[in-house]
């Protein structure tokens, strides 16, 4: 198993459903159309409302670059259905877990309880 655990070398991961991989500038709309929505918003820490293109393009640009974060897709389909990511604290051997998932899928389960998904939590 990979342990260079740089941002630089940051794996794609799959289980037999999803699909994680680092957001790219062809997911702005759907972020924003997603983080956008007042009822995801009013659940996340670290996002303006009303969220538009420039607060994707600073996410994209300052965030993902500095962060453990994923794009969540189902597997066979880059149709982004949220992000996962954790925050390094500093100088402490921890990170915060942070995510947020459409409202389309809600409900879904989409979790996956197979060895890989353990691998992504151990990665």
């Amino acid at each position: 198993m990979n342990t260079d655990l740089s941002l630089g070398n940051r794996p794609d991961l799959a289980t037999e459903r999803l699909s994680l991989r680092r957001p790219n500038d062809r997911d702005v709309d759907v972020i924003v159309g997603v983080v956008g929505d007042w009822e995801v918003a009013r659940r996340l820490a670290r996002v303006p409302h009303p969220y538009g293109p420039a607060d994707a393009r600073f996410f994209l640009d300052h965030v993902v670059p500095t962060e453990w974060v994923w794009a969540v897709t189902l597997r066979g389909s880059d149709t982004l259905l949220g992000a996962i990511g954790l925050t390094p604290e500093e100088g402490a051997d921890a990170a915060e877990l942070g995510y947020w998932l459409s409202p389309t899928h809600w409900g879904k389960w989409h979790h996956d309880r197979s060895r890989k998904s353990r691998r992504c939590l151990w990665f």
